[in-house]
């Protein structure tokens, strides 16, 4: 399975529907509480630059309201993002996020890990994410077991040093939240 080549038909469908976007259509998640729990943790105030990596068509961006830049390796769901929330973006891998070091206060990502090719990618997507990072960094929706075999699994062990809490809406996943300062 190609998930660059899913990523970027969804972003080619002929909906404005963020859910069904960023391919949450058959789950129960609720994207506005999803952001709510992430503002929350993260204590993300409005005037702070926070980056999400693997930000889709904007599910969870919609309810930020911070300094927000989203980062997506689909160039139509960043062009769906652009033309639905107006929000600013950038097409960028996970494993080269195209900013200074210790340029933004804050970055989260959500369900994005479980499409990675391996743990070595996911360990120096984490490198990347503490050297653009200041302040803090979440990443959620880390699958222990999937309905779906082509799903890059995580132990909580892979994440030593950060703070681990239950996923948001399904119970075979988790998050971590590592505060830098």
């Amino acid at each position: 399975m190609n998930w660059r080549t899913i990523w970027e038909n969804k972003g080619r469908l002929n909906t404005h529907d963020l859910v069904e976007l960023d391919g949450f259509e058959k789950s129960r998640i609720r994207p506005q509480d999803v952001a709510g729990k992430i503002k929350k943790l993260l204590e993300i105030g409005d005037d702070e630059i926070v980056v999400e990596v693997g930000c889709g068509a904007g599910m969870i961006a919609q309810y930020m309201t911070c300094r927000y830049l989203g980062i997506d390796y689909s160039q139509p769901l960043l062009i769906k993002m652009r033309k639905i929330l107006g929000r600013e973006v950038l097409n960028a891998e996970a494993i080269h996020i195209p900013l200074r070091d210790k340029s933004v206060d804050k970055i989260y990502v959500f369900s994005v890990f479980h499409y990675f090719p391996n743990l070595v990618y996911a360990a120096t997507v984490i490198d990347e994410l503490k050297r653009v990072a200041r302040k803090s960094i979440f990443v959620g929706d880390l699958p222990v077991k999937s309905h779906s075999h082509d799903h890059l699994l995580y132990d909580e062990s892979f994440f030593r040093g950060w703070r681990i809490s239950a996923g948001f809406y399904n119970p075979d996943r988790f998050n971590a939240y590592l505060k830098l300062s």
